[in-house]
């Protein structure tokens, strides 16, 4: 029989101390240098990787407090209940009223969002329509995408009305 020399345990002790680990820090503490290793051992904790940072942070489910969004952040490092930034915006812009626009993703997330929203764009997991002289991102789905960027007109068309 095999003596495990790996424990998740580890792995879960040093993430539930400081919050977040990096792939680093958590090779380190396991007295290993291959990421494999790492990757079985954080399967076994059901792990959460970061949005942010391009995925370089990672958490268990214990330490994170998402809010009403599914989105939670610990020292300027972001996660989401739909995991990867792809997943989290797609998520976002398919459920909004109105769509939004790329500033709107950006405050939501707290991230750059130019590149992710273009891959999106090109999967066709969201579209865009221009309203008000930029670029609306919506749902993937006509009925929804009709839905959101009349909102958004009636949106903007009282917005106007208010500034005359």
């Amino acid at each position: 029989m095999k003596i495990e020399r790996y424990h998740s345990n580890d792995l879960k002790m040093l993430i539930l101390k400081n919050k977040v680990s990096t792939m680093v820090e958590m090779k380190e503490v396991m007295g290993t240098k291959v990421d494999a290793t790492i990757f079985r051992k954080l399967r076994e904790l059901h792990y959460l990787r970061s949005y942010s940072h391009r995925g370089k942070y990672y958490t268990v489910p214990e330490v994170a407090r998402f809010d009403a969004k599914g989105l939670w952040s610990c020292c300027d490092v972001h996660f989401s209940k739909q995991g990867s930034l792809l997943n989290a915006i797609e998520y976002h812009v398919d459920r909004s009223v109105a769509g939004y626009f790329e500033y709107e993703i950006e405050s939501l997330l707290h991230v750059t969002v130019r590149v992710a929203v273009l891959k999106l764009l090109k999967e066709n997991r969201i579209s865009r329509q221009k309203v008000a002289g930029r670029y609306l991102y919506c749902s993937s789905r006509m009925r929804k995408r009709n839905r959101q960027c009349n909102d958004r007109k009636k949106q903007q068309a009282i917005a106007d009305a208010a500034l005359e």
